[in-house]
């Protein structure tokens, strides 16, 4: 007796491009590659590595000077005057 699957009527969907590229990152032998793929970066010890700009971002943003406080309708001032 043959039973239909469950899933047979389900659409077929193409393949995500990040699985196939994360194959060839593990194909690729070099000792100094990256996977930047799936965002979860590692350093040495597989602990989550930062990437610098965050951790810069992080850095000014809790720096005690904000407020969280919604701007003014146009905006900061000093990035208006940065900006001109």
């Amino acid at each position: 007796m043959k039973v239909d699957s469950f899933f047979a009527s389900a659409p077929y969907i193409t393949r995500d491009a990040i699985f196939a590229l994360t194959a060839q990152y593990k194909q690729d032998p070099s000792p100094l590659k990256v996977n930047l793929g799936q965002g979860a970066y590692r350093d040495n010890e597989a602990l989550p590595w930062i990437l610098p700009s965050v951790a810069e971002a992080r850095r000014r943003v809790h720096n005690g000077k904000l407020d969280h406080e919604y701007l003014p309708i146009l905006g900061l001032p000093e990035f208006r005057k940065a900006a001109r």
